[in-house]
């Protein structure tokens, strides 16, 4: 019998494992499927993210012109950029530093200390004010454009509250937030604008 040494008997050749065209149409098709379904939940959470992160900036923007007021012994404002109760467009925070005490802050030494952008305007964000007036004897009419606070870190003496409504583009005055400042300097805030006497979102 002749032996043959060093002979290897030749395998079958084995297909390369891999996706068939089928099935890669296939998992395309669920893929969108589920993209599809997740899509208002992303959504949602977009402009839920967007409503809370300009909350959080007006709220830090009226505690720094609350604390500043106090510590610089004058009256601290935050002024609207359009100088009305439509604060979408931006908003800044200024110190009577010549001590005029008016409630005017156009003095050339004013100083500003933030100035903050506002909300995304062209999705249809919005913010929108509103002052709720109570005859003190203070001098300084107080304006929906402006909120001021004096040195003792209250509102101005004829302002009894001021209401901040920030609004989403999809005008769900439920999940919109409202930011209301007590006569008393006191921050705080809620979900829902319906009770709000600021102009609805």
């Amino acid at each position: 019998m002749l032996e043959l040494r060093g002979y290897k008997p030749v395998r079958p050749r084995v297909a390369a494992g891999g996706f068939t065209l089928v099935e890669l149409m296939i998992t395309i098709f669920v893929a969108a499927i589920l993209v599809t379904l997740a899509l208002p939940s992303f959504r949602e959470t977009i402009m839920s993210n967007r409503v809370t992160e300009s909350t959080n900036q007006l709220i830090a923007d009226l505690n720094l012109a609350r604390s500043e007021a106090v510590n610089r012994g004058t009256l601290v404002a935050v002024v609207s950029t359009s100088g009305s109760n439509d604060w979408s467009g931006g908003w800044r925070v200024i110190a009577d530093s010549v001590f005029k005490n008016d409630g005017t802050f156009t003095d050339p030494g004013d100083a500003v200390l933030r100035v903050s952008p506002g909300v995304d305007v062209a999705s249809n964000y919005s913010v929108h004010t509103k002052v709720t007036t109570a005859p003190a004897g203070g001098s300084i009419t107080p304006t929906d454009g402006t909120l001021i606070f004096n040195s003792r870190g209250n509102l101005v003496p004829n302002a009894a509250s001021f209401d901040i409504n920030v609004c989403r583009p999809d005008s769900q005055p439920a999940r919109s937030k409202r930011i209301n400042i007590s006569t008393a300097g006191i921050i705080t805030t809620t979900i829902g604008t319906g009770a709000s006497p600021a102009p609805g979102c």
